[in-house]
């Protein structure tokens, strides 16, 4: 279960241009901690993100799709430099 206190959501938002994207909405506590963590080093936050990460638990869908696009950028390097997953 999550902490209500450190819960964030996905909010659906609409621009100044009219298109909709999705922004995330966290509590004033997550928010702190998002920005404390924007003051580490490059290679801190990617430690930080590794460990948050793997605190989670497996989502088997996604995982699949990423080693779809893994394999997909693996055979065709110009698939990942075009952005077309």
């Amino acid at each position: 279960m999550i902490c209500p206190s450190v819960a964030a959501t996905w909010q659906r938002v609409v621009g100044k241009n009219g298109h909709a994207r999705y922004a995330i909405s966290m509590t004033d506590r997550a928010r702190k901690l998002l920005e404390d963590a924007m003051t580490l080093s490059e290679d801190e936050r990617l430690d930080l993100a590794e460990q948050l990460t793997s605190s989670l638990p497996a989502d088997e869908e996604w995982l699949g799709e990423l080693e779809r696009r893994a394999r997909r950028a693996l055979a065709d390097p110009q698939v990942a430099r075009r952005g077309t997953w």
